[in-house]
């Protein structure tokens, strides 16, 4: 099977756990949830260390549409979609840029992504914010305390699983993705 391949059908599971894991965390704890624990961000962040950055950022951008046009999560209106569009483009681009260019383990790779990821969310937050009457300063610091939670899970959870995959023979024969650095 070419990489190409390989990538394309791993970002079609990526993008199906996207969908997949939202659904499952609202469904034991309600629509507010979701953002608080990002459950969105963890699988693209994971498959974002095994995948070519095309495929990657592709990822990123589409999970959140298709969700949106699947489930109604995120919501369209307010338009949370485009900010996560937005968001997990540039954290699925950075992660798997600096995967493939870098030897940097999974740790500081995931700091870079989610440095860039919130700087983002901030600027596209202010933007809407002043479009929408609020004030950029509380919609930009409240979406950051407010998913606090799942930041620190991403960095619980993606790394420890990303070397577990990168373990597995299977995946260092090249069945996966990009190879492991």
């Amino acid at each position: 099977m070419s990489p190409h391949v390989r990538d394309t059908v791993l970002a079609g599971l990526v993008i199906a756990m996207g969908i997949g894991f939202p659904i499952a965390l609202h469904l034991t704890g309600g629509t507010g949830i979701g953002r608080m624990f990002l459950p969105m961000f963890l699988p693209l962040a994971a498959g974002a260390f095994l995948l070519r950055p095309v495929h990657a950022m592709f990822t990123g951008a589409i999970t959140p549409m298709l969700s949106a046009l699947l489930t109604g999560m995120p919501p369209l209106a307010p338009p949370v979609a485009f900010l996560m569009v937005g968001e997990l483009f540039v954290l699925t681009g950075v992660i798997s840029i600096l995967t493939v260019r870098t030897h940097l383990n999974e740790w500081i790779i995931l700091t870079y992504g989610v440095i860039a990821e919130r700087f983002i969310l901030a600027v596209l937050a202010a933007g809407l914010s002043s479009a929408f009457g609020l004030p950029p300063q509380l919609v930009t610091w409240g979406s950051l305390i407010v998913s606090m939670p799942g930041i620190v899970l991403l960095f619980i959870v993606v790394p420890p699983v990303v070397g577990r995959v990168r373990k597995n023979r299977r995946y260092a024969r090249g069945f996966v993705g990009v190879s492991a650095p």
